[in-house]
């Protein structure tokens, strides 16, 4: 009994934690996209299939109510040995930016979005670009 004891310990340490770190980055977002959460709100990047364009969703904690009001955003695109980084244009919609680059994005460089919500500033959201 006594050897169940560390056992024990170490899922009720590891267990919480990951929930925790999770946020809902493991799963799909509402509109099929990639979760990460830069402060009290998520963002949802949905990457079109020619990767010239995305559209990101500013949602609430629960994965709803998307809003562009009051809100800002803005994309920039890290080369995969990071020595560039390139500003890509995003527009406001009334649910989504649009964010659109004249050229292809491509496996390796990693998409940084600084983004505000309603007011309410984020931290920077990293996806790496599969």
């Amino acid at each position: 009994m006594n050897h169940l004891v560390p056992l024990i310990a170490i899922i009720f340490f590891l267990l919480p934690a990951s929930q925790l770190n999770a946020h809902g980055e493991n799963e799909v977002g509402p509109n099929g996209g990639i979760i990460r959460m830069p402060g009290a709100w998520h963002t949802e990047l949905v990457l079109d299939k020619n990767k010239k364009s995305a559209r990101v969703y500013l949602l609430d904690i629960g994965f709803k109510n998307p809003m562009t009001k009051n809100s800002k955003l803005t994309m920039n695109i890290k080369s995969a040995d990071g020595t560039s980084t390139r500003a890509i244009s995003c527009k406001s919609k009334k649910q989504f930016f649009v964010c659109t680059s004249k050229l292809p994005l491509k496996t390796g460089e990693t998409i940084e979005l600084l983004g505000e919500r309603d007011g309410q500033k984020g931290a920077p959201a990293v996806y790496p670009v599969p």
